[in-house]
């Protein structure tokens, strides 16, 4: 859930931008597809605005991306995303999605991740001044994940499954008095299961741990979250994408984060 979230939240940073007068046109996508590629980096396929009415369709694809990852360093793996954006005229966007969604991580020899989403529906409304949500409501079903650890043989030495059969998530945020962005997440999850396989000894058979829920509830509370200078920091690290761009800009650097605390 909380990946859903993150990868949710990332995908709307470039909102904080200026509003685009409705209906959608080819100018107004490309002033968005400029301002979300400060996030996503400009490497070409991976941000993609297209107007479509009153709407304008973004898709997010981290293929061109992820390619660039050594094999022997590991392999990952994000299916493309889409979202349907439409400008409301005051400063606020409509933001939604209707989606399955895979993320899997594999670094050879040391870990193996996967999380499946079977479907993912939400719906909210995106404030620029805040750089927030004002308010989303997202229902995720059939949501799988795997975690596999290997030893220093090589072998595999632990491995955990979960399964999750509905989860909803209602998020709400509003100015903070002191600035930045008070936020409420309220979620509950039905039908959630987890089975644990440890290997102890090479000659013992794995230990194994299940557990089931019928309903797990969560409630998450944030003051005062800095967003605008977040995604400051966000943007810096795309534009700075080597060892040596960042050395060359440590003081720059310095003043983003003194300025985004305290988180």
């Amino acid at each position: 859930m909380y990946l859903r979230s993150t990868l949710c939240t990332v995908s709307f940073l470039a909102l904080t931008s200026a509003a685009f007068a409705a209906p959608a046109t080819q100018e107004g996508a490309a002033r968005l597809t400029t301002a979300f590629q400060t996030y996503f980096t400009t490497t070409p396929g991976v941000v993609s605005v297209t107007p479509e009415g009153e709407t304008y369709l973004l898709k997010l694809d981290f293929a061109p991306l992820t390619a660039s990852i050594p094999a022997e360093t590991g392999k990952l793996d994000v299916s493309p995303l889409a979202y349907v954006l439409i400008d409301k005229g005051d400063g606020t966007w409509g933001v939604t999605e209707n989606q399955a969604v895979t993320v899997s991580f594999d670094f050879p020899g040391v870990s193996k991740t996967s999380y499946v989403i079977g479907n993912l529906t939400s719906d909210g409304v995106w404030d620029e001044a805040l750089g927030a949500f004002v308010s989303q409501s997202a229902t995720m079903t059939d949501i799988a994940s795997e975690q596999i650890g290997y030893g220093p043989d090589g072998k595999e030495q632990s491995r955990s499954t979960d399964r999750i059969a509905t989860a909803t998530a209602e998020t709400k945020g509003t100015a903070a008095t002191t600035g930045g962005v008070d936020a409420t997440l309220h979620s509950v999850v039905t039908g959630g299961s987890q089975i644990a396989q440890i290997t102890m000894a090479p000659d013992q058979p794995p230990m194994q741990i299940a557990a089931t829920y019928e309903t797990a509830t969560t409630d998450v509370t944030i003051a005062a979250l800095k967003t605008h200078e977040l995604y400051a920091l966000a943007g810096w690290g795309v534009a700075h994408p080597s060892e040596a761009a960042v050395k060359a800009s440590q003081d720059e650097l310095r003043g983003l984060l003194t300025t985004a605390l305290p988180l």
